[in-house]
């Protein structure tokens, strides 16, 4: 049995491909959005809590 050869996408076929490929790609990446920022806060905090830490430990000696 011969199958029919897909025919080709239309120029509107092929933009709503990729928008709809550029949707998810959008749709992905939106929760990582700010991620970076958290993360290099939590060390900068963590050094502070250290820091304020290591002035109680030496101001009681």
């Amino acid at each position: 049995m011969q199958q029919d050869a897909p025919s080709p996408l239309t120029d509107k076929a092929r933009a709503d491909m990729w928008e709809a490929v550029a949707k998810g790609w959008a749709q992905g990446f939106v929760g990582q959005t700010g991620q970076l920022g958290k993360a290099n806060d939590r060390t900068k905090s963590a050094i502070g809590i250290m820091k304020r830490c290591e002035t109680m430990v030496n101001a009681a000696r």
